[in-house]
C-alpha cells in the first residue's frame, strides 16, 4: 500500500512539474488578412512564383500562415 501511495505521489508530482512548465495560453497573437498582390497592370491572379514570394516575406516578418482562400491568406504572429 505505501508503494503505491509513493507512486502516485511520484507520478502526480512529475504531471503537476510538467503542466506548470509549460505555456497554456499566455501568448500574445495578432493577425492579418493579407491579399496577393495585383499582377502588372491588375487583376488576380497572381504566378505561383510571385505568390511564394509574398509568403516568404511576410514569413521573414513573423507572420505564419493558417489559412487561405483563393487570394487571401489568413496570417497570425508573436504579438510585439
Amino acid at each position: 500500500m505505501k508503494k503505491n501511495l509513493a507512486h502516485v505521489i511520484t507520478v502526480s508530482a512529475l504531471l503537476l512539474a510538467g503542466c506548470s512548465s509549460m505555456d497554456h495560453g499566455s501568448k500574445q497573437w495578432e493577425y492579418k488578412a493579407a491579399l496577393t498582390p495585383l499582377r502588372p497592370g491588375g487583376g488576380r491572379p497572381v504566378p505561383v512564383e510571385s505568390r511564394e514570394q509574398f509568403l516568404n516575406e511576410l514569413g521573414k516578418d513573423g507572420w505564419v500562415l493558417v489559412a487561405a482562400d483563393g487570394d487571401l491568406f489568413y496570417m497570425k504572429r508573436l504579438k510585439k
